[in-house]
């Protein structure tokens, strides 16, 4: 695991990233009632990330579909990847997953995991 979080990719991660678009391969993640699904990733200066996801209505059933882990991440800037080291998920899954990353501006970041087609999760910066 590269713990060297200094580049300028790396740098700019850090800190909390608040979901505002969720397509999972061509339909957008709401509701009927339009409830749109509802996230927060958080990476830290430390080399620690937490993201939570929950998905209004997801479920057969209708209750809500909550996704969440944590655990050590690293940056890849030469592939604009960032793998996320899961110690704890509340879904199975491999431990590491990686996730191509575009941060092309200041305040937006788009998350596309390599292991599901389709799916592009984008992220403001909290509090902007």
């Amino acid at each position: 695991m590269n713990s060297d979080l200094t580049g300028s990719d790396a740098q700019r991660l850090i800190g909390s990233w608040r979901l505002v678009a969720l397509d999972t391969g061509g339909r957008s993640a709401q509701t009927s009632g339009g409830q749109a699904a509802e996230g927060l990733i958080i990476y830290a200066q430390d080399g620690w990330m937490s993201a939570q996801i929950i998905s209004p209505g997801q479920r057969d059933d209708g209750t809500v579909d909550h996704h969440a882990y944590f655990g050590p991440y690293s940056v890849d800037e030469t592939a604009a990847t960032v793998t996320h080291h899961r110690l704890f998920n509340t879904h199975e899954g491999p431990a590491d997953v990686p996730r191509r990353y575009d941060l092309s501006s200041e305040d937006m970041l788009v998350i596309t995991p390599l292991n599901h087609e389709g799916v592009r999760l984008t992220f403001r910066r909290a509090g902007t």
